[in-house]
């Protein structure tokens, strides 16, 4: 369901895609203005699905004409943008703002721009019968003057898996969930009006209707990686270098500043999404549970440390590997 409101500045309509409960802003795409409204505000007005898709067309070529939207929209404010620099706090010189490396691009936070290269959205028309060119209502399916079918469809094709039943994009081989080969087929794809933004969604709106099954493939929380890359391996860095100059150890403090240096490597490449990034991660997981007690191997024996060493492995390594490794199609640089 779609909603609109008045801004309280410009009094330009707001639309949005959903309403909070809590006390939320909802800010203006044509002055940019603040508007925090609770979800008791009465002011909000329902639309339908044929209003909504032009008001967004509309918002989108109003900031391409003035230039808001840059020709490219990455996913993420990080090296992949070419009006990035920086590395946790950077600097977007596109918009002239301070940005928090790792979140959303503003253009796509502010003015809901679509990640990719930026194209005029394609035209949303009034429905109409294809038969006899009568008008009809937004939802309908079947034309209530003549009968015919008046919800268009095409044909995608898409690689499949027969075994489990998955769904990929046609340039996909095997199958990430079971390994098995895929096999190519046509598969309806349905842009009736209520499914419209559904669509647009799963095409990002300028791309090819091929990319809605990748794009079911590609949109995974990454909340994990940003505590990772920003957060634990920048602390475990002044972790170490604390520890090499309070302990006096030589041998332990270049081992110390061995895990510093590898931590750091870890963090330019997920920073960057490198495709080697994650693995080395995983591989630093491995060597810190397997060696940072090999003071207890005495005390336990060999046997036991060892067994307890696999375990922690497991636990600490695999969920790891299974969430990078879903993910490991947006790690290519």
């Amino acid at each position: 369901m779609s909603y609109r409101f008045k801004c309280r500045t410009c009094k330009e309509f707001v639309y949005l895609r959903e309403i909070q409960k809590k006390n939320t802003n909802y800010p203006c795409s044509n002055c940019n203005s603040a508007n925090w409204i609770s979800g008791k505000y009465t002011g909000f007005k329902e639309i339908d699905e044929n209003e909504w898709g032009k008001s967004i067309k509309s918002i989108y070529e109003k900031n391409l004409m003035a230039n808001n939207i840059p020709d490219k929209v990455p996913q993420y404010c990080n090296a992949d943008c070419k009006y990035y620099s920086g590395l946790f706090i950077g600097k977007c010189s596109f918009y002239n703002e301070d940005v928090t490396g790792g979140y959303d691009c503003i253009a796509t936070r502010r003015f809901g721009a679509v990640p990719g290269r930026f194209q005029k959205m394609p035209e949303v028309q009034d429905i109409e019968c294809p038969n006899c060119n009568k008008p009809q209502n937004d939802n309908a399916v079947f034309c209530k003057d003549c009968g015919t079918e008046i919800s268009p469809k095409e044909l995608v094709t898409i690689a499949y898996c027969d075994k489990c039943e998955s769904e990929y994009d046609e340039s996909y081989q095997f199958c990430e969930k079971d390994g098995n080969q895929l096999v190519l087929k046509k598969k309806e794809f349905d842009e009736s009006p209520q499914n419209i933004e559904s669509v647009k969604t799963s095409t990002n709106i300028v791309g090819e209707s091929n990319n809605f099954v990748k794009n079911k493939v590609t949109d995974l929380p990454m909340n994990w990686y940003k505590f990772i890359t920003y957060l634990l391996f920048p602390a475990a860095i002044l972790f170490y270098l604390y520890l090499a100059i309070m302990i006096g150890d030589d041998t332990v403090t270049v081992s110390l500043l061995f895990a510093a240096v590898l931590s750091g490597i870890i963090i330019y490449g997920l920073h960057n999404r490198t495709s080697w990034s994650w693995k080395l991660l995983i591989i630093s997981y491995i060597l810190n549970t397997s060696t940072s007690r090999l003071d207890r191997v005495e005390d336990l024996g060999i046997f036991p440390y060892l067994i307890v060493v696999v375990i922690m492995t497991i636990i600490i390594t695999y969920p790891n590997y299974i969430y990078f490794n879903k993910r490991k199609h947006l790690f290519v640089n």
